[in-house]
């Protein structure tokens, strides 16, 4: 076994997107299309460790974002390494997730002031693993939607009174739309009303740089999705 540490240019890429693929825990955050949404962001600095055999066919795969609010050397000092959905191990192998795990402490070390795990599944096989080197546990809140249930399943579990809003909105005139894509300007809307929230509840948030690279090199891929709330065509 041998590792790649954030050479990801030399990992076979579509070798790389059919492990994501196939992978039950794979989601957009492992994929190499969001790698290249970090490495067009100056603040962002991506990490990508993989695991390799001697066919070059991976083995497990942590990718992960080092985001910075500022340039320079202030920026060292707010720099915080973020992982979304953890590590992705062929078989659970225990030994290889401590492996991964070393590795990207070792390389975040003088890079992050901290690492966090925002994990997207059941992680508890890999709890001891995280202790052992040093990672602490925090229970979070999940709100899982079985979408198979169909909509007339799931508008009847909605609480009544956010049903009597969604009608009341209806009746206003608010409708939504679904889009694969949005221009600039429907961007630049969407931004501002984003910016807002995130200043209200006093959050950073990343630049519309971030949000033009994403869509230009998602929609592509059939990997972007926007929903679009109007009222009085606004």
């Amino acid at each position: 076994m041998n590792f790649i540490t954030n050479h990801y240019k030399d990992l076979d890429r579509e070798k790389w997107s059919d492990f994501v693929s196939d992978h039950p825990n794979g989601n957009i955050f492992h994929t190499p299309e969001m790698v290249e949404i970090y490495q067009n962001d100056s603040k962002n600095i991506p990490v990508v460790i993989a695991c390799i055999d001697q066919e070059k066919n991976i083995k497990g795969i942590l990718i992960a974002v080092i985001i910075r609010q500022f340039n320079g050397i202030i920026g060292s000092f707010t720099a915080r390494a973020i992982v979304w959905g953890g590590p992705l191990i062929n078989d659970q192998d225990e030994k290889l997730t401590l492996l991964l795990l070393a590795e990207f402490d070792l390389f975040c070390k003088n890079r992050a002031i901290f690492a966090q795990f925002r994990n997207l599944w059941e992680i508890s096989s890999y709890k001891k693993n995280f202790l052992s080197q040093g990672y602490e546990f925090e229970d979070h809140l999940d709100i899982l939607f079985n979408l198979k249930h169909g909509k007339d399943e799931l508008w009847k579990g909605m609480h009544p009174t956010r049903r009597k809003q969604i009608l009341r909105g209806q009746k206003r005139g608010v409708h939504t739309v679904v889009v694969n894509s949005l221009n600039s300007q429907e961007l630049a809307i969407c931004f501002e009303i984003l910016k807002q929230v995130y200043r209200d509840i006093k959050l950073p948030y990343p630049k519309i740089e971030y949000f033009y690279n994403a869509i230009n090199i998602l929609q592509n891929k059939d990997y972007f999705t926007a929903a679009l709330a109007f009222y009085n065509n606004e």
